[in-house]
């Protein structure tokens, strides 16, 4: 399985991807589930370019504290590069192994990251660990067998995202994540699903940048670059003639630690 690796060319064009315009929407949803008050502390567990930490910050304000973590340090360079306030902090750490001592946070995120991780029971246990009773925690991951993306070659539509799967390491962590998260030690338990839907195929939709992404992944997982290169223009094809469609939804846990 060749996952993703964030080199710097790869971090900027994440931070581009996040920052269209359904990005900034799912970012608002988490912001809303996670309620967030002034004073508290968070730990972003795979802070990415930094667009949620900076949310975040604010609302917590000067008198609480936001820490992203994340393994690429390119991704914490761009973080940096940015010039943060001082009760925001980024740090290169291994989600498997956080620095933190337990008891550390009122509230740990982890959005689109852990189906990353092949050990799912660890990520969530040190998440557990650094939460101080009855500390929050929310999981966002996709389920990618459960795209819809319009094609006029549907069979090779289907053979480029079975390729794709192949950049986590669980493409449908959504199904098992309840029980995951129950095994770990969490309560109350609720899932939401944020749906992301793009009629239009142009750099401010978020399928856009996935296409830039997959397209490239399935270049280096067997395909041609002629046969990949078709798959993305025949998206651009679809959205000239009015035919184009992508729709998926993020799935987001919340949970709590025992009080």
């Amino acid at each position: 399985m060749a996952t993703l690796s964030f080199t710097k060319d790869a971090a900027e064009s994440l931070a581009k991807a996040y920052s269209t315009p359904d990005m900034v929407g799912q970012r608002t949803v988490v912001l809303d589930l996670l309620d967030l008050k002034p004073g508290e502390c968070v730990i972003d567990i795979g802070c990415g370019p930094g667009f949620l930490c900076e949310s975040m910050a604010d609302k917590v304000g000067p008198a609480g504290a936001v820490l992203g973590i994340d393994i690429s340090p390119d991704l914490i360079a761009l973080c940096k590069d940015r010039t943060p306030p001082a009760h925001l902090r980024y740090a290169e750490e291994d989600a498997l192994n956080l620095a933190s001592d337990e008891g550390s946070f009122d509230v740990a995120v982890c959005t689109q990251v852990a189906e990353y991780i092949p050990d799912t029971g660890r990520i969530l246990a040190e998440m557990f660990r650094v939460l101080r009773p009855s500390g929050r925690a929310l999981i966002m991951a996709t389920d990618w067998n459960c795209v819809g993306w319009h094609s006029s070659d549907p069979d090779r539509m289907n053979r480029v995202m079975k390729a794709w799967e192949g950049h986590c390491a669980h493409p449908s962590l959504p199904r098992v994540l309840s029980p995951a998260l129950v095994a770990a030690g969490f309560e109350h338990l609720a899932l939401h699903a944020h749906p992301i839907i793009n009629r239009q195929f142009d750099p401010s939709q978020y399928s856009y940048g996935a296409a830039h992404l997959i397209k490239d992944y399935a270049t280096n997982s067997g395909f041609s670059e002629a046969e990949a290169q078709d798959w993305f223009d025949d998206l651009a094809h679809l959205d000239e003639v009015g035919q184009y469609y992508f729709a998926s939804a993020r799935m987001i846990f919340t949970a709590r630690k025992p009080a």
